[in-house]
């Protein structure tokens, strides 16, 4: 998230929100507005804390929210093994190797899941961060060449 300024504003989250508002934004050559055709926007925030700022509620008016269930075993085990096991079947495994697709799921979810809670971020490691990307990381390693 951008730093807050002496006001409590994020500039670079005003500017997004005055393109949103006025479909546009001047040109600060020759101070013509320019207009925003045909654009979607989409913005994806974590609650505060941990060096997030709050989203200006001026800004998140013009959006629609999504909640993101974090404990989704279950989920992310049946999609990570139908990615693993059409893996395996397209690429002629033999059947040992496509029948350990659950224990590797499972330990991968597993130490994620340990990760996420030992490893937590503080001021002198913020980079501990976990997130699913790191899993699909993990089965990208497996698919590697």
């Amino acid at each position: 998230m951008p730093s807050l300024d002496q006001y409590g504003s994020m500039p670079a989250i005003e500017t997004l929100r005055h393109s949103v508002e006025h479909r546009g934004l001047y040109d600060r050559d020759d101070l013509n507005f320019r207009f925003i055709d045909n654009t979607n926007y989409m913005i994806i925030a974590a609650p505060p804390g941990g060096g997030r700022n709050p989203m200006s509620a001026r800004f998140v008016r013009h959006f629609n929210f999504f909640n993101y269930i974090r404990n989704l075993e279950q989920y992310t085990f049946n999609i990570y093994g139908q990615i693993l096991k059409g893996f395996f079947k397209t690429n002629f495994f033999k059947q040992e190797i496509i029948s350990s697709t659950q224990s590797v799921i499972k330990a991968t979810i597993s130490v994620f899941l340990a990760f996420q809670k030992q490893l937590l971020p503080s001021y002198k490691k913020p980079h501990y961060i976990f997130n699913y990307r790191d899993i699909t990381k993990v089965f990208q390693g497996l698919f590697a060449n």
